[in-house]
């Protein structure tokens, strides 16, 4: 069985950095190369939904996946509504430089994922202006998607899906957010677990409601609520973003304070910008270092983590 409570090693941290702080992105990922493992070439992947849509992503390998593959941890980008997966290549490319296997799909309606294979065999276009709140809830299917494909690459001994975390941006946090309720809801079988492997949140200005997505379902969840390592990062400049970003930290801090008064494992990265998104990854911005400070602590308790094993369902 999987150990499904992750222990209290994260405790309450502001990563709020001197904007000069940082170095760029490149200098800081180029020090962690190891001489000799080559940094695969990013490949698009071709992917198709339980319902049809033809996705594509963008896959970034560990050069760590061939020799050390069940020690990777796997992180899935979900840009926000109107955006796209070329929000995240700086940010995809420097996890990956240090270790970390990335997948970046554009959702249904955006970028080149505009195609669904109907019943008779013909393809139909998706218009993403005309979607509907029902059509846009279909997108987590877009998400079990990729992890379809992230778990033959665990299977193939490339990762450890158990690890798995998610980056959100926008609308796409949200996303992300019920994207973990579906993980930790599916139902086990006698003798499989099924789910449960996202282990981490990020969520990059996440808004207060997005069709029939909010974080009322997700914050009913114990391990979302209680335990589920989460960085929320915000721009201070807009005043209705920041709002809703400090309205979800307090619910969860609330939470989390009621035992020990601490708020373990919940983390804020700030920025004075107008800016939100994916465009806090700018880098000229600190959200950025406190992306990778997450990711690195969270591989820091790597030996926390499940261990990897053949996983025969989603």
């Amino acid at each position: 069985m999987k150990d499904r409570h992750l222990p209290g090693w994260l405790l309450l941290l502001s990563l709020t950095l001197a904007i000069s702080g940082p170095p760029a992105f490149g200098q800081a990922t180029q020090k962690k190369k190891q001489p000799g493992v080559p940094v695969p070439k990013a490949r698009a992947e071709a992917l198709t939904t339980k319902d049809g849509v033809h996705l594509r992503c963008i896959y970034y390998e560990s050069p760590l996946a061939k020799k050390q593959g069940k020690q990777v941890f796997p992180v899935v980008l979900v840009h926000g509504w109107g955006r796209g997966a070329a929000d995240f290549h700086y940010l995809a490319q420097g996890l990956q430089g240090l270790g970390f296997s990335v997948a970046v799909p554009d959702l249904r309606g955006h970028g080149k994922s505009v195609t669904r294979s109907l019943a008779n065999g013909n393809k139909a276009p998706i218009t993403r202006q005309r979607m509907k709140p029902k059509d846009k809830a279909a997108v987590l299917l877009d998400l079990q998607a990729v992890k379809s494909f992230l778990l033959q690459e665990n299977n193939a001994g490339r990762m450890n899906i158990e690890k798995l975390c998610v980056v959100g941006a926008g609308e796409g946090a949200l996303l992300a957010m019920n994207w973990a309720l579906y993980d930790w809801n599916r139902q086990d079988l006698p003798a499989f677990e099924i789910g449960k492997d996202i282990r981490g949140l990020i969520l990059l200005s996440p808004p207060k409601s997005f069709g029939r997505f909010n974080a009322q379902g997700p914050l009913q969840h114990p391990f979302i609520l209680r335990q589920m390592p989460m960085l929320i990062a915000v721009g201070q400049g807009d005043r209705t973003a920041s709002k809703d970003a400090e309205r979800l930290y307090s619910k969860l801090e609330g939470r989390r304070k009621a035992g020990n008064n601490t708020a373990t494992g919940l983390f804020v990265s700030t920025a004075n910008t107008n800016l939100q998104g994916a465009e806090l990854l700018n880098p000229r911005l600190p959200i950025t270092k406190g992306i990778v400070d997450f990711m690195k602590l969270m591989r820091s308790q790597s030996d926390r983590f499940p261990a990897w094993t053949e996983q025969r369902f989603q």
